[in-house]
């Protein structure tokens, strides 16, 4: 058994069994009916965009990070190390 509820703010859903149908319809969903105009949710009145400038998370550095102009060992392949010795 499937079935059509509406519900002025939540808009539509299906009940798929008879439990659901009820506790449904205790929480404020009716019987969609094809015949009966669904009263459309009241609209709050609109809000002004407030533009309000966000502070940056993110932090900014001056000047570049120098490297290091060694390669790590750890990053040296057992190639590199056989060359060496």
């Amino acid at each position: 058994m499937n079935v059509v509820l509406v519900h002025p703010i939540h808009g539509a859903k299906v009940a798929i069994n008879e439990l659901e149908m009820e506790q449904d319809v205790k929480n404020g969903w009716s019987e969609y009916n094809p015949d009966t105009p669904v009263e459309k949710p009241t609209e709050a009145a609109p809000v002004e965009e407030l533009h309000i400038k966000r502070k940056s998370s993110r932090k900014v550095t001056p000047q570049p990070i120098e490297q290091p102009n060694e390669v790590p060992d750890f990053l040296t392949s057992a190639s590199d190390e056989s060359e060496g010795s």
